[in-house]
Protein backbone atom coordinates (compact mmCIF):
# COMPACT_ATOMS: atom_id res chain seq x y z
CA UNK A 1 0.00 0.00 0.00
CA UNK A 2 1.26 3.47 -0.82
CA UNK A 3 1.81 5.98 1.97
CA UNK A 4 0.72 9.64 1.75
CA UNK A 5 4.09 10.77 0.34
CA UNK A 6 4.01 8.24 -2.52
CA UNK A 7 0.37 9.10 -3.24
CA UNK A 8 1.22 12.81 -3.37
CA UNK A 9 4.19 12.10 -5.68
CA UNK A 10 2.02 10.01 -7.99
CA UNK A 11 -0.67 12.72 -8.10
CA UNK A 12 1.92 15.40 -8.94
CA UNK A 13 3.35 13.47 -11.90
CA UNK A 14 1.89 14.54 -15.23
CA UNK A 15 0.08 11.96 -17.31
CA UNK A 16 1.15 11.24 -20.89
CA UNK A 17 -1.90 13.21 -22.05
CA UNK A 18 -0.86 16.23 -19.98
CA UNK A 19 2.67 16.00 -21.36
CA UNK A 20 1.36 15.78 -24.92
CA UNK A 21 -0.87 18.81 -24.28
CA UNK A 22 2.12 20.76 -22.93
CA UNK A 23 4.25 19.80 -25.92
CA UNK A 24 1.46 20.71 -28.33
CA UNK A 25 0.96 24.04 -26.56
CA UNK A 26 4.70 24.78 -26.76
CA UNK A 27 4.75 23.76 -30.43
CA UNK A 28 1.76 26.04 -31.13
CA UNK A 29 3.41 28.99 -29.34
CA UNK A 30 6.68 28.28 -31.13
CA UNK A 31 4.96 28.10 -34.54
CA UNK A 32 3.29 31.49 -33.91
CA UNK A 33 6.47 33.16 -32.64
CA UNK A 34 9.62 31.00 -32.68
CA UNK A 35 11.83 33.88 -31.57
CA UNK A 36 9.77 34.58 -28.44
CA UNK A 37 11.53 31.74 -26.60
CA UNK A 38 15.00 33.17 -26.87
CA UNK A 39 16.92 36.20 -25.69
CA UNK A 40 19.81 35.39 -28.05
CA UNK A 41 20.42 37.60 -31.08
CA UNK A 42 18.10 36.80 -33.99
CA UNK A 43 20.97 35.25 -35.99
CA UNK A 44 21.65 32.73 -33.18
CA UNK A 45 18.02 31.67 -32.67
CA UNK A 46 16.41 28.47 -33.87
CA UNK A 47 15.23 28.48 -37.46
CA UNK A 48 11.49 28.95 -38.00
CA UNK A 49 9.58 25.83 -39.06
CA UNK A 50 5.98 26.79 -39.94
CA UNK A 51 3.18 24.32 -39.22
CA UNK A 52 3.77 20.98 -37.55
CA UNK A 53 6.76 20.56 -35.26
CA UNK A 54 9.60 19.34 -37.52
CA UNK A 55 10.75 16.89 -34.86
CA UNK A 56 7.34 15.24 -34.57
CA UNK A 57 7.07 15.06 -38.37
CA UNK A 58 10.00 12.63 -38.70
CA UNK A 59 8.74 9.24 -39.87
CA UNK A 60 9.74 6.40 -42.18
CA UNK A 61 12.22 3.56 -42.33
CA UNK A 62 14.96 3.65 -39.69
CA UNK A 63 17.54 4.85 -42.26
CA UNK A 64 15.26 7.61 -43.56
CA UNK A 65 14.33 8.66 -40.01
CA UNK A 66 17.98 8.77 -38.92
CA UNK A 67 18.87 10.99 -41.89
CA UNK A 68 15.92 13.30 -41.16
CA UNK A 69 16.83 13.47 -37.47
CA UNK A 70 20.44 14.33 -38.30
CA UNK A 71 19.23 17.13 -40.58
CA UNK A 72 16.82 18.35 -37.89
CA UNK A 73 19.56 18.34 -35.25
CA UNK A 74 21.94 20.21 -37.53
CA UNK A 75 19.31 22.88 -38.39
CA UNK A 76 18.11 23.24 -34.80
CA UNK A 77 21.67 23.23 -33.36
CA UNK A 78 20.87 20.25 -31.14
CA UNK A 79 23.47 17.59 -30.31
CA UNK A 80 21.87 14.23 -31.16
CA UNK A 81 24.90 12.50 -32.68
CA UNK A 82 25.50 9.99 -29.86
CA UNK A 83 21.82 9.00 -29.65
CA UNK A 84 21.55 8.68 -33.44
CA UNK A 85 24.74 6.61 -33.57
CA UNK A 86 23.13 4.18 -31.06
CA UNK A 87 19.90 4.19 -33.06
CA UNK A 88 21.77 3.33 -36.27
CA UNK A 89 23.81 0.69 -34.45
CA UNK A 90 20.60 -1.00 -33.24
CA UNK A 91 19.23 -0.89 -36.77
CA UNK A 92 22.46 -2.53 -37.99
CA UNK A 93 22.14 -5.30 -35.40
CA UNK A 94 18.58 -6.02 -36.54
CA UNK A 95 19.70 -6.12 -40.19
CA UNK A 96 22.62 -8.41 -39.32
CA UNK A 97 20.13 -10.81 -37.69
CA UNK A 98 18.21 -11.05 -40.95
CA UNK A 99 15.39 -8.63 -40.15
CA UNK A 100 14.24 -6.52 -43.10
CA UNK A 101 14.60 -3.08 -41.50
CA UNK A 102 12.81 -1.49 -44.46
CA UNK A 103 9.60 -3.04 -43.09
CA UNK A 104 10.07 -1.17 -39.78
CA UNK A 105 8.31 2.18 -39.53
CA UNK A 106 9.78 4.74 -37.12
CA UNK A 107 7.96 7.86 -35.96
CA UNK A 108 9.03 10.51 -33.47
CA UNK A 109 5.33 11.23 -32.86
CA UNK A 110 4.60 7.63 -31.80
CA UNK A 111 4.16 6.91 -28.13
CA UNK A 112 2.42 4.33 -26.01
CA UNK A 113 -0.59 5.53 -24.05
CA UNK A 114 1.18 5.08 -20.72
CA UNK A 115 3.52 7.75 -19.40
CA UNK A 116 6.03 5.56 -17.53
CA UNK A 117 8.01 4.56 -20.62
CA UNK A 118 11.50 6.07 -20.67
CA UNK A 119 13.03 4.73 -23.87
CA UNK A 120 12.16 2.85 -27.01
CA UNK A 121 8.50 1.87 -27.35
CA UNK A 122 7.08 -0.41 -30.02
CA UNK A 123 4.03 -2.07 -31.47
CA UNK A 124 3.81 -5.00 -33.87
CA UNK A 125 0.85 -5.13 -36.25
CA UNK A 126 -0.38 -7.57 -38.88
CA UNK A 127 1.03 -6.18 -42.16
CA UNK A 128 -1.87 -7.68 -44.15
CA UNK A 129 -4.43 -5.99 -41.90
CA UNK A 130 -6.39 -9.20 -41.25
CA UNK A 131 -6.40 -8.43 -37.52
CA UNK A 132 -6.99 -4.90 -36.23
CA UNK A 133 -4.95 -3.50 -33.36
CA UNK A 134 -1.48 -4.32 -32.14
CA UNK A 135 -0.36 -7.93 -31.76
CA UNK A 136 2.53 -7.14 -29.42
CA UNK A 137 3.41 -3.83 -27.73
CA UNK A 138 5.81 -2.62 -25.08
CA UNK A 139 8.99 -0.74 -24.37
CA UNK A 140 11.57 0.37 -21.87
CA UNK A 141 10.45 1.80 -18.52
CA UNK A 142 13.45 2.35 -16.25
CA UNK A 143 11.67 4.96 -14.12
CA UNK A 144 8.52 2.98 -13.28
CA UNK A 145 9.72 1.22 -10.14
CA UNK A 146 11.29 4.43 -8.80
CA UNK A 147 7.91 6.13 -9.19
CA UNK A 148 6.35 3.24 -7.26
CA UNK A 149 8.77 3.69 -4.35
CA UNK A 150 12.02 1.94 -5.25
CA UNK A 151 14.99 3.83 -3.75
CA UNK A 152 16.98 3.45 -6.98
CA UNK A 153 16.16 3.06 -10.68
CA UNK A 154 15.77 -0.50 -11.94
CA UNK A 155 16.24 -1.03 -15.70
CA UNK A 156 13.20 -2.73 -17.16
CA UNK A 157 11.77 -3.77 -20.51
CA UNK A 158 8.38 -5.31 -20.97
CA UNK A 159 5.69 -6.12 -23.46
CA UNK A 160 2.18 -7.43 -23.79
CA UNK A 161 0.96 -10.01 -26.27
CA UNK A 162 -2.65 -10.10 -27.46
CA UNK A 163 -2.94 -13.89 -27.67
CA UNK A 164 -6.53 -13.81 -28.97
CA UNK A 165 -5.42 -11.57 -31.88
CA UNK A 166 -2.53 -13.89 -32.69
CA UNK A 167 -4.95 -16.83 -32.64
CA UNK A 168 -7.33 -14.95 -34.98
CA UNK A 169 -4.41 -14.17 -37.28
CA UNK A 170 -3.34 -17.80 -37.32
CA UNK A 171 -6.85 -19.01 -38.12
CA UNK A 172 -7.21 -16.35 -40.86
CA UNK A 173 -3.99 -17.49 -42.58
Amino acid sequence: MRGPIQKQRMRSLPTSYQLRARLQSADDRWARSPTAFSSRPRSARRPHFPGKSPFLAVAGTPDKAAAELRAFARNAHVALDAALDRFESRTGVLAARGIDVNRILFSTAFGRGVDYYTGVVFELHDPQGLVKGQLVAGGRYDGLLTRLGSPSPIPAVGFAVWVERLARLRSAS
